[in-house]
């Protein structure tokens, strides 16, 4: 027989699952935001067209994680912590090695690539480059965010998001505040 959730648990794992998605929410947009906030829209069109272009590098994180998610709830449910041990492994693994060579192409063609919309986007290759390797970073450490709440430690997952938005707010105060001293 089936057991069924009381209504206080349910809310108990909602509700940090829901503030998590929500800081991500925000956070995905905030860098687009800061660089509105400092230049010209062109300027935003070139960055967002770049950032567009990086998050093709996690195709390979997108297309495990919805794999390895479910995988991960039910091993941590039959509490078989070796098997989930392995499949976290494997997943990073296959997350890292299919992030490389997405990557390399992305470093060794950043112009072509940012080109085939337009010559005004090549001047995007920097941030397209730190962009890439953002994206490259977070291959290493595969499907943590998903562990986490497929483990029952979503309120450490929220707990990791707020930092990283009030780190995000931060800069943009900081930023805010720089650029009133250099109009003194």
């Amino acid at each position: 027989e089936q057991e069924i959730m009381s209504y206080s648990t349910l809310l108990k794992i909602s509700i940090p699952l829901m503030f998590a998605q929500s800081v991500q929410f925000i956070m995905a947009w905030t860098d687009k935001l800061m660089i509105g906030n400092m230049m010209t829209s062109q300027d935003v069109g070139i960055y967002h067209i770049a950032f567009k272009l990086s998050m093709f590098a996690t195709i390979g994180l997108m297309a495990i994680n919805s794999i390895a998610a479910p995988k991960f709830a039910e091993l941590y449910a039959k509490q078989d912590f070796e098997g989930l041990k392995k499949v976290v492994n494997q997943s990073t693994k296959f997350i890292f090695w299919s992030t490389i060579p997405l990557v390399a192409i992305f470093f060794i063609f950043p112009e072509f690539l940012l080109g085939i919309f337009g010559d005004k986007f090549k001047i995007g290759v920097t941030a397209f480059i730190f962009l890439s390797c953002g994206r490259l970073i977070s291959s290493f450490s595969g499907s943590v965010g998903n562990l986490l709440q497929m483990t029952g430690r979503q309120v450490i997952f929220m707990n990791i998001l707020f930092v990283g938005a009030r780190s995000g707010y931060k800069n943009f105060k900081s930023l805010q505040n720089n650029e009133k001293e250099g109009k003194k």
